[in-house]
């Protein structure tokens, strides 16, 4: 089991009766982010490529399974893609078989999209296998989407009063860190997945694939009136549900030179908010088209009623990109606005919801995130420190506050 270590945050509260009250996210700075992956660059070797490594994937979801047949990962002509499936003996215990395993690679990249408990243990299982029974040194685990990462403070948003509910990203990323060294996992929705991992001595990159999703979405055709529209600085905006902090939505209005709007956004309930934009911000919206880019579509709820706002404002439409789309409770009167044009998102998660008729109506798009996680791995087993490099420090979800300001 990791050791727990001291790191510098800006940590949690104590109250008087002695209960930890974590009332934020806690972040590590950048600086520390980028001298612990480069430590890990440095114990597996890899500066200048390291040829001893093997893909590893566990099929969770649509995504997983298509990179499991994927060929051309590096070092693939030597090592072949290993994919571990999850069996059943007849009592129902579970029996994991790793097929095209390698024994003695030194460093493995684990991808799956865990959902479940079960999937959690599952990754666990096969780690604990190549390290035990195979002697690999290092384990990444490549998460594409993470479960559990939205817990991440004890007290009730609207009185700020604490509540005995658990931390649920303290023990995931406290299970994992048993059997994995590293991770890199696609937009966790709260920055303390990656002080958990430094908490206990595992570097974490957080990866936003803001610019591989945007630049698909740019690409591909919205239709306004029958007629396909193209993005550009004079006929579109940035707009923000809120003026909360979104590292990658102010990097792709930054990157594509696009004006930024927020709405000033009170919450009524848990899943209903109250939006509503300055009377010089109605203006500027009026005929122009409204990019959102979100970590997360969940009831759709926020984007259905700024939807309505923006419909009020005479705004062209209201285009979504969004990596994980799980589309809960009312998700389907939350999309039905006209203003609501088109919705990206990628194969991270599969769908609660049904969205097989929306895709085919054109309204939802699914972009695949393949092509970025094989850039990734290609780019992380050359040594590429991805907080250092400008071609890369991009991804990092985390930002140097010197130079953003989100």
């Amino acid at each position: 089991m990791a050791v727990m270590v001291e790191i510098d945050t800006n940590g949690p509260k104590i109250d008087n009766l002695g209960r930890i009250i974590y009332d934020h996210a806690q972040e590590i700075p950048y600086s520390e982010g980028a001298s612990r992956w480069q430590e890990r660059i440095n114990q597996i070797e890899l500066t200048g490529g390291n040829s001893s490594h093997q893909v590893v994937v566990i099929p969770t979801n649509d995504l997983t399974e298509k990179l499991s047949h994927l060929d051309s990962y590096p070092f693939a002509d030597k090592y072949p893609v290993a994919i571990a499936k999850v069996g059943k003996f007849p009592d129902t215990e579970d029996l994991d078989r790793v097929e095209n395993e390698v024994p003695g690679v030194k460093h493995i990249t684990i991808i799956a999209s865990p959902t479940t408990y079960a999937d959690l243990f599952h990754i666990a299982q096969t780690a604990d296998h190549y390290k035990e029974v195979l002697n690999t040194n290092h384990v990444t685990l490549f998460v594409p989407y993470l479960m559990t990462t939205r817990q991440d403070k004890n007290i009730n948003s609207r009185t700020g009063e604490y509540e005995p509910v658990s931390i649920n990203i303290h023990s995931t990323i406290n299970a994992l860190s048993g059997s994995i060294d590293s991770f890199i996992v696609m937009e966790p929705h709260s920055f303390a997945t990656q002080t958990e991992a430094a908490k206990r001595n595992r570097a974490l990159f957080p990866v936003t694939p803001w610019r591989f999703l945007m630049n698909e979405a740019t690409r591909r055709t919205v239709k306004i009136d029958g007629k396909k529209f193209w993005f550009t600085k004079e006929n579109t905006l940035n707009v923000r549900p809120d003026i909360g902090r979104n590292i990658a939505a102010t990097r792709s209005a930054d990157y594509y030179g696009l004006e930024h709007i927020s709405f000033d956004k009170k919450r009524i309930s848990p899943t209903k908010t109250d939006l509503s934009l300055s009377v010089e911000d109605q203006k500027r919206v009026k005929d122009m088209m409204c990019v959102v880019y979100d970590d997360e579509l969940e009831t759709c709820g926020t984007i259905g009623t700024m939807a309505e706002k923006l419909t009020e404002y005479q705004a062209m439409g209201l285009v979504i990109v969004a990596v994980h789309g799980k589309f809960t409770g009312e998700w389907k009167k939350n999309i039905a606005s006209p203003m609501i044009r088109k919705i990206f998102i990628s194969d991270s998660f599969k769908p609660i919801g049904n969205i097989e008729p929306y895709i085919k109506s054109g309204k939802i798009e699914v972009i695949s995130l393949t092509k970025n996680i094989k850039e990734i791995i290609e780019a992380d087993l050359k040594g590429v420190n991805f907080w250092l490099d400008p071609n890369y420090s991009h991804m990092v979800l985390q930002t140097n506050g010197q130079d953003e300001k989100c």
